[in-house]
């Protein structure tokens, strides 16, 4: 592109093309295993993300040239083209639109690829018909008081972990040392976050594990403020720890908000969900500037707003081994059940 106003509508088409990409990928992937094998497929897809960040910075260390660097980086793309016929359709979708055939042969082909058999009964179950969804489903989200809550409450925590992840990645190249350096282990922190987020996720639960990274993140935002530049070892290790925690927190607001909606708007509440985490993702590569008026005021406001979501993600309900919901009544009463049990 030679001129701004083309720049813009390639930048708008990249984003309509893609952003939504990710949240699809990691929908479909948890929606295709079982309740105890959701966190792990959601720690696979996030390695994923670790690594392409890793090679990107490695490119661009060896590439100083950016339009030869985009041609590099965008060129694999195309290769998504043939997931058209080689990725399945989500199977709680296909049940949800009444289409049990083409549900069917996804399920048999699963058992038939994993070495397993699935009974005739059992097949009939699990593709007999759902309960009849509203007309309006997603109008009536917003009927219940409750979900209408869980999804403001939600889209808020997604604001913080967009403006704290990628504030703290972008923020890097501006620490002391190689830029490319600094990104790559800002990077590969991330790898870590999502090992123990997968080990503790399913032992603390969703909620408080929520809580505790946005916590963590606070804390060491915080801290960093106090540490000098000369020592720097510990204001890197510290930065580290921030960006531990806020990739913690990003892992298990995806799992959260992919647990918390019914499966027919699953994909539109966790899709606005991230549209509003996009609010943090663009007020995130300001802070430098806000560094150059008072240099403590980005870390100010990143432990800041960790701390407020911190508090503000235990409210919502706990999911661990819920059953995915499939109704707006099953939504509303999610984590209720194992309380009336106790």
């Amino acid at each position: 592109t030679q001129n701004y106003i083309l720049f813009l509508v390639l930048e708008f088409l990249d984003a309509l093309f893609l952003s939504g990409t990710y949240a699809c990928c990691f929908i479909l992937g948890v929606e295709l295993v079982s309740p105890n094998k959701r966190v792990l497929a959601g720690t696979i897809i996030c390695y994923c993300f670790a690594i392409g960040e890793v090679i990107t910075a490695g490119v661009a260390w060896l590439i100083p040239s950016w339009r030869t660097l985009l041609l590099v980086l965008y060129s694999p793309l195309f290769l998504f083209i043939t997931y058209y016929w080689i990725t399945p359709e989500s199977v709680r979708w296909l049940l949800s639109q009444k289409r049990y055939k083409e549900a069917q042969a996804i399920l048999l082909k699963a058992a038939k690829v994993n070495k397993k058999e699935i009974s005739q009964t059992t097949l009939e179950k699990l593709t007999q018909p759902m309960e009849e969804e509203p007309k309006e489903p997603f109008l009536n989200v917003f009927k219940s008081k409750i979900l209408l809550l869980r999804f403001i409450n939600a889209c808020f925590c997604w604001i913080t972990c967009a403006f704290l992840f990628y504030g703290l990645t972008l923020n890097s190249v501006a620490l002391a040392g190689n830029s490319y350096l600094d990104f790559i282990l800002t990077s590969l922190v991330e790898i870590p976050a999502y090992t123990l987020t997968y080990l503790v996720v399913d032992r603390l639960g969703r909620r408080w594990s929520q809580s505790g990274s946005f916590f963590l993140t606070a804390i060491a935002c915080f801290l960093f403020i106090f540490v000098s530049e000369e020592q720097a070892t510990l204001s890197m290790s510290l930065y580290l720890f921030g960006k531990f925690g806020a990739t913690a927190a990003f892992t298990i607001i995806y799992i959260i908000s992919s647990e918390l909606f019914p499966t027919p708007l699953r994909h539109s509440l966790m899709g606005a969900c991230s549209m509003f985490g996009r609010i943090g993702s663009m007020v995130s590569p300001q802070m430098p500037l806000l560094g150059a008026l008072w240099s403590p005021l980005p870390l100010i406001l990143f432990s800041g707003m960790a701390a407020i979501a911190g508090f503000l993600a235990l409210f919502f309900p706990e999911t661990l081994n819920s059953k995915l919901p499939d109704t707006i009544d099953e939504a509303v009463n999610i984590g209720k059940q194992k309380k009336e049990a106790v």
